[in-house]
């Protein structure tokens, strides 16, 4: 998938198209637009009861392959880390970590006001270290 830089941050014309016009798993999610006062989100997917019952059937196929069990893995680990964030403080770790997205955002510049408070947030979650942590604070 292609990420460009976009007025909310990392932007992905293909997830855009899936998301609103699927080829495939019809009927498994909705997409609920972003509300006038949201600069942040773009919206959500949610998924519907059929689109539940589908995850755990892959799921449980994907899991009956010894090979996916670390891509599983991985892939929860990741789930349950950004369940943890703000978008807030995902959209610091992006800029902080892909700078290239900083450039056509109109949110940047609020969040890198809030860095500080963003980041001390962030240590007190358990989500950084301390050298990361400085490496953010040191970070432009």
């Amino acid at each position: 998938m292609n990420f460009i830089s976009h007025y909310r941050g990392p932007y992905s014309e293909e997830i855009q198209q899936v998301i609103r016009s699927p080829f495939n798993l019809i009927d498994c999610w909705t997409y609920t637009p972003p509300a006038r006062h949201d600069t942040l989100s773009g919206g959500y997917v949610e998924l519907t009861p059929h689109g539940r019952q589908e995850y755990k059937r892959l799921y449980t196929a994907s899991s009956a392959n010894f090979q996916m069990e670390p891509i599983l893995a991985a892939m929860t680990m990741v789930r349950e880390l950004y369940d943890k964030l703000s978008l807030e403080e995902l959209l610091l770790l992006i800029y902080d970590t892909y700078p290239e997205y900083q450039k056509k955002s109109d949110v940047f510049e609020s969040i890198r006001k809030s860095k500080k408070r963003l980041a001390d947030s962030l240590v007190k979650k358990g989500l950084i270290d301390k050298d990361r942590y400085e490496d953010l604070m040191a970070s432009s």
